[in-house]
């Protein structure tokens, strides 16, 4: 990604050319390609660009006509389409199609637009500014609003480099972290600073602040195709264009390679159009098990059959844990509610070393197009279609296996939550006024509750409209900033989800094949031994486990050692001890995660009270 900042003061004059120059020097820490900077008045805009497309060097942003000033970051998609729409006759940098846009439809744009995107344009005549953002949520966008200004940036830290804005701790923020929850799309750690959802608009003028969500994934109205040959036809030829529009880069593309169907579904499609892509598979040290294995002959297999020859396996055991987190902090302002960003910074390297930003990611299909969408039976039970269900569970080799699954499953679904609750207040380090003031136990009930009265295809637009999916492609979009990097995730292209999320559920499912519509699309793709493969026992990032134990004294020694008074308002001594101890003599315990929140909290609070 790129970065832009802003700031604009509706009701007064201010030296913007010092705020906006503050602003730009937070963010220039990755050495961008170039700085453009636009005041005019009561209004500065910013915007650091990275190269990744053919046509980025050609881009000017800020772009500015006589009625509007836009700053984004954005790769459109859908550029021929949008051609036809805006009279455009030749394919254009990113920036004309966002600005010619605007000018045909005005604030009602942004649903035409297909792509990742942030942006932020100010009217001139309306002395307005409207800000939007992509729906699925692949580039950041922040703000702060005191009445007197408001400031956005695409990372927290750009608005933290201003001296006067209120850095007051979002105390539920704060205490979801310490209980394993993801906070509202809108909370940021910090009470008064938010961050714009995906899919929403913002609009502000010398009246009011106004968010209006502008797209909305469960209004996608089911499809109907002659039959099921047409729809993986379809879904196919999405799939491959959605590799196809992130191939688009001015450097070399790399791509995240575990082994599993989704990363190598991508790799094999991307190798297709470039066979010098190069794979990166993270890996244990040979002799380690900590609990998981890794899989790297899976993914040498993919790599042999694709033609790959670059296949490059990243250990980073001797990547400290505690650093990460610090460098994390000091990257983005605050601490996350996700790990895999921090834990990534060897693979980050590594991809630098290849002289590559753009890194594909097969994040993404496991929660939506090639999930195995056990849901499915629920929603025939709930709807008593019984011969359905049957036919179902019947299809399955093992009669008694599918049956025992969905019963599991069914008892599941429908009784209260209670076992989950009790395990996050023994494996939680909050203390017990976090817990009973921010309502942890409700909010934890709230957030697991069964999903008894929702359909198949009402679970997957909860998906996407929650904070798992966004707050990973933000994190991992900042954490690859300060390599020249940027991700693009194919399985998360939003005219593939369109079109996944409104097939008929009976076509998405099936109990003799799971993950069936991408288990088929990539038949002759991807080695059937991957393709058809059911026994996936690895974790993205394998060495989490063994980094963790190798660094116990130093991390021993950190948690004995600090004393944030700050910090010690939401987390419980004593059960961050105990909750160490019990990590550090079972290895098989897998919520060392969670205890990383904890950690990067204490950090988070000693840098804001040194």
């Amino acid at each position: 990604m790129s970065a832009f900042c802003g700031i604009y003061y509706p009701e007064s004059t201010a030296d913007v050319q010092q705020d906006i120059g503050k602003m730009v020097t937070a963010l220039s820490f990755w050495n961008p390609d170039k700085t453009e900077i636009y005041t005019a008045g009561n209004l500065a805009l910013a915007h650091m660009m990275l190269y990744t497309t053919p046509e980025s060097e050609e881009e000017v942003i800020p772009y500015s006509t006589d009625s509007y000033t836009l700053v984004a970051d954005a790769r459109i998609d859908n550029r021929r389409e949008l051609n036809d729409a805006l009279g455009l006759s030749i394919m254009h940098p990113d920036i004309i199609y966002v600005a010619k846009s605007y000018e045909k439809w005005n604030t009602g744009c942004c649903p035409h637009l297909y792509g990742d995107y942030s942006a932020a344009l100010y009217n001139r005549h309306e002395h307005s500014l409207f800000c939007f953002r992509d729906p699925v949520g692949c580039v950041p966008f922040f703000y702060y609003y005191d009445n007197e200004k408001f400031v956005f940036s695409t990372s927290i830290k750009g608005i933290l480099a201003l001296p006067k804005v209120d850095v007051t701790p979002d105390g539920q923020w704060m205490a979801d972290s310490l209980f394993g929850l993801r906070s509202e799309l809108h909370r940021t750690c910090y009470k008064n600073i938010r961050r714009l959802p995906p899919g929403h608009s913002l609009f502000l003028d010398r009246k009011k602040l106004t968010v209006i969500k502008y797209f909305d994934w469960y209004k996608t109205k089911e499809l109907r195709l002659a039959d099921e040959k047409e729809y993986q036809t379809q879904f196919t030829d999405k799939i491959n264009q959605a590799v196809t529009n992130r191939m688009r880069s001015k450097r070399a593309v790399s791509a995240e390679l575990s082994g599993g169907l989704d990363s190598s579904a991508i790799c094999c499609l991307a190798a297709r159009a470039d066979k010098g892509i190069a794979a990166f598979t993270h890996i244990l040290p040979d002799d380690t098990y900590h609990p998981y294995t890794d899989e790297r002959q899976f993914a040498e297999t993919v790599c042999q059959y694709a033609g790959i020859n670059n296949h490059l396996l990243v250990g980073s055991e001797d990547k400290n844990l505690l650093t990460a987190f610090q460098q994390w902090l000091w990257i983005s302002g605050e601490p996350s509610q996700l790990k895999y960003h921090a834990l990534s910074t060897g693979l980050y390297e590594e991809v630098q070393k290849q002289g590559s930003n753009i890194l594909l990611s097969g994040f993404g299909g496991d929660e939506l197009v090639s999930s195995a969408a056990g849901d499915y039976l629920l929603q025939l039970a709930r709807e008593r279609l019984w011969p359905l269900l049957w036919n179902e569970l019947k299809g399955n080799n093992d009669h008694g296996t599918a049956a025992r699954k969905f019963l599991k499953i069914y008892f599941r679904q429908f009784l209260p939550a209670k076992n989950r609750v009790k395990h996050a207040l023994k494996t939680t380090t909050a203390n017990a006024a976090t817990i009973r003031r921010y309502n942890l136990k409700q909010r934890y009930n709230s957030t697991f509750k069964p999903q008894g009265g929702h359909s198949f295809t009402q679970r997957f637009c909860e998906i996407l409209s929650g904070p798992v999916i966004s707050r990973r492609l933000e994190t991992c979009a900042l954490a690859a900033l300060p390599y020249r990097i940027v991700y693009r995730y194919p399985l998360l292209d939003r005219a593939l989800l369109e079109f996944f999320i409104a097939l008929p559920p009976s076509i998405k499912y099936s109990e003799r094949m799971g993950r069936k519509f991408l288990r088929q699309a990539m038949a002759g793709i991807i080695p059937d031994e991957i393709r058809l493969r059911t026994d996936k026992y690895g974790l993205a990032i394998p060495s989490v486990y063994y980094r963790f134990f190798n660094e116990i004294e130093e991390i021993e020694l950190y948690i004995l050692g600090s004393g944030s008074n700050a910090a010690n308002k939401f987390i419980d001594r004593n059960k961050l001890i105990q909750r160490f101890e019990a990590l550090k003599t079972n290895q098989k315990d897998q919520n060392v995660l969670g205890f990383f929140n904890t950690l990067e909290i204490l950090l988070f609070f000693e840098l804001q009270n040194p």
